[in-house]
């Protein structure tokens, strides 16, 4: 921790030296957690690019109340947040009749199955099902099942209490079934389960 205290420091003195070690110690998770809150999207260079902008206007802010790591996951869950509502507004109107046919049961199956379905050849559909959720349950199924953070970390980066993680994970997973009822995944994710 105390190299990253000094990396802060020099970032905020405008140590450039300083400021390439944060971007390229914390490229990775940044990309990650766009990745994984936006999928294959337009956006996700945009995403990365304003987290890291914000990131850096905010490091004097950043007190050490939490670890740097959970600071930058706020910071990003809430760059993709603002992205998919700005998306939302634009599609509005160009939203699939069919989703809410394709709503059907998901219940508390496990992050296994979930990180495996995902890291195969069906990406983009668990994406679509993971946006039908609304960003406070998306972002606790991602952090836990996916990112195999631990409730206590997920209630620092949320800022929720730790039993209202674990509600929204499980009315997350349910919801996530329910999405994924009618394709072929549902039948995939529960032999993985």
């Amino acid at each position: 921790m105390e190299l990253i205290e000094e990396l802060i420091r020099g970032s905020i003195n405008g140590d450039e030296a300083s400021q390439r070690a944060l971007f390229k110690r914390y490229r990775e998770l940044v990309l990650r957690i766009t990745y994984r809150q936006l999928g294959q999207s337009e956006d996700l260079d945009e995403a990365v690019q304003e987290i890291f902008i914000q990131m850096f206007r905010s490091l004097p802010k950043f007190k050490g109340g939490s670890k740097f790591e959970t600071w930058v996951y706020r910071i990003g869950l809430n760059v993709c947040t603002d992205v998919i509502r700005r998306k939302m507004k634009k599609r509005r109107l160009m939203i699939d009749p069919t989703a809410a046919d394709r709503i059907k049961d998901f219940a508390d199956k496990g992050p296994d199955a979930l990180d495996e379905i995902i890291s195969g050849e069906n990406q983009r559909e668990i994406y679509d099902a993971l946006n039908t959720l609304d960003k406070s349950k998306r972002a606790v199924i991602i952090l836990h099942d996916v990112e195999d953070k631990p409730i206590e970390e997920i209630s620092a980066i949320t800022g929720v209490p730790p039993g209202t993680v674990k509600s929204r994970l499980f009315y997350a997973r349910k919801m996530l079934k329910s999405a994924l009822a009618s394709s072929k995944l549902t039948e995939s994710y529960c032999e993985h389960a």
